[in-house]
């Protein structure tokens, strides 16, 4: 059995010339994020709500879901599958952290589409 932490946010105002130097992922409804340093504390984010001009700090990598649900998505971040995938992929000990770069390589597993799904359930039925 898991249990899945609800975390409240605060978001401000801040003059581009005077927001934070590390401020520069732009990031929008849907978009995951996933913080880079100590990956293995599960720092995850899902934006479930419409936010202008909401940015993030560089500390996280920016994932859009395009071709499976995003909520999957944030879901597969926990899996031992990803932890795995992550923890060959850390440098440093104090901070551990993984490089964005990487990110990009990493493996995630999609499910078939529900239609995949029903017209293999159909083809072994018939």
């Amino acid at each position: 059995m898991w249990t899945m932490k609800l975390f409240e946010f605060q978001t401000s105002i801040q003059v581009f010339g005077s927001a934070p130097s590390r401020a520069k992922r732009i990031v929008n409804k849907g978009d995951l994020l996933l913080s880079t340093v100590r990956p293995n504390l599960e720092g995850f984010l899902i934006i479930r709500d419409n936010l202008d001009n909401l940015v993030a700090s560089t500390g996280f990598s920016v994932l859009t879901p395009i071709h499976c649900d995003g909520e999957y998505l944030f879901q597969f971040l926990f899996s031992s599958i990803f932890k795995r995938q992550i923890g060959e992929l850390l440098v440093g000990s104090n901070y551990p952290a993984i490089n964005s770069s990487d990110i990009r390589n990493l493996k995630i597993l999609v499910p078939p589409s529900r239609a995949a799904r029903h017209s293999h359930l159909l083809a072994h039925l018939g």
